[in-house]
């Protein structure tokens, strides 16, 4: 008795079977590999920036780093002025550092940029960046170590005649003190003076 069942010889392949009997995939036309888990974990392909990027990207920075050091100028220019108050002095040298320091960061970002690259243009872009840095922060060292000294000058003299003023020393005395101390920080400012004259003439040529 047939009862509608067909033999194995009788099933007909699958179009999609292989000579083999293993069913093949076949993956609709038109469809996205990466829905059906093909090549969904083969890690993607970073692009490089080219060296015109990288050219802009210099441009940008090094307008960063113009700024930055017009505005420690501006710190420099205060400092070089004689007749600074103590705390005028301390505030300037204060912001002196912070610009500098950001002023370096931003050259850090310089060489992270071009740590890759092997075009001689960018390559001198970059020489020519970090030795002006270089004579740009031997030129603030100099600034800032001589507004550190007029700066404790400064101080002693504030100090002296502070303790001065405190003590039993008659008056005859207090102004002799006192102007001792003025002729002795007198005598600093015209060193300080022709030191800021060989500075200035530095500075020109940075």
């Amino acid at each position: 008795m047939e009862h509608g069942y067909l033999l194995p010889e009788q099933v007909p392949l699958p179009e999609s079977e292989d000579a083999f009997g293993v069913a093949s995939f076949t993956m609709p036309e038109n469809d996205d590999p990466a829905e059906y888990g093909i090549g969904a974990n083969r890690p993607k392909r970073v692009k490089k920036p080219t060296a015109k990027v990288i050219l802009n990207e210099l441009v940008e920075i090094e307008n960063q780093l113009e700024d930055l050091w017009k505005r420690s100028l501006d710190q420099i220019k205060i400092l070089q002025i004689s007749d600074q108050s103590a705390e005028e002095i301390r505030k300037a040298i204060t912001e002196a550092r912070s610009l500098f320091n950001a002023y370096r960061l931003t050259l850090l970002s310089v060489q992270e940029l071009t740590a890759s690259v092997s075009s001689g243009e960018i390559i001198e872009d970059r020489k020519q960046l970090e030795e002006t840095a270089a004579r740009r922060k031997e030129f603030l060292d100099s600034v800032l170590k001589d507004a550190n000294e007029q700066l404790k000058s400064l101080l002693l003299e504030s100090q002296s005649i502070r303790s001065s003023s405190k003590g039993s020393v008659n008056s005859v005395t207090f102004t002799r003190l006192k102007a001792k101390a003025k002729a002795a920080a007198a005598l600093k400012k015209a060193e300080l003076r022709k030191h800021r004259i060989e500075i200035e003439s530095r500075s020109a040529q940075l």
